[in-house]
């Protein structure tokens, strides 16, 4: 987790060890510096709305590629802007988190189940799962056309609500 204090004029005044690591440089060699003074990869100018708006007062939260020791890595962030006693903005707070494994992860997940609705939407046997809450996950096109009624109104009601109106 990357944590960092930025200044309004950009200037890094807190790094935390994650930083040096990205930088490769020591904290007091990045303390006064800008983002780009350190590291002129394009990631400052692709966040200055961002940037723009955590100094205007509005919390930032979104995620962004970043090349990394020569890969490109998913970085979850946080802008959360810092204000003075007379309620101006004199700096932000960011925090960092480095998300590329559970990114690949949930898109992966998504092909899956992209797939999974392709196969089963393709037999012509209902077929649905249903969670331990008796809810339904999911159900394919031949259990919605026999239940009369598109998925969404089918996926997040429970078995009995299902079967009881459709044995009347």
């Amino acid at each position: 987790v990357r944590i960092a204090y930025t200044d309004r004029d950009g200037r890094y005044r807190f790094v935390n060890l994650a930083h040096e690591k990205r930088f490769g440089l020591s904290r007091d060699a990045i303390i006064g510096r800008t983002r780009n003074e350190l590291s002129n990869d394009g990631v400052v100018a692709a966040l200055a709305p961002r940037i723009e708006a955590v100094q205007r007062g509005e919390p930032q939260h979104f995620e962004f590629d970043e090349p990394i020791e020569g890969r490109m890595r998913r970085i979850d962030s946080q802008l959360i802007p810092d204000f003075s006693a007379n309620g101006d903005v004199q700096g932000f707070f960011s925090i960092g988190i480095d998300i590329t494994e559970r990114s690949a992860a949930e898109s992966a997940l998504r092909d899956l189940t992209t797939t999974l609705r392709s196969v089963t939407d393709a037999i012509p046997s209902s077929v649905a799962i249903v969670g331990t809450d008796a809810r339904y996950r999911f159900a394919n096109k031949a259990f919605a056309n026999w239940y009369g009624a598109p998925r969404e109104q089918i996926v997040g009601r429970t078995v009995s609500e299902i079967l009881c109106e459709a044995e009347f």
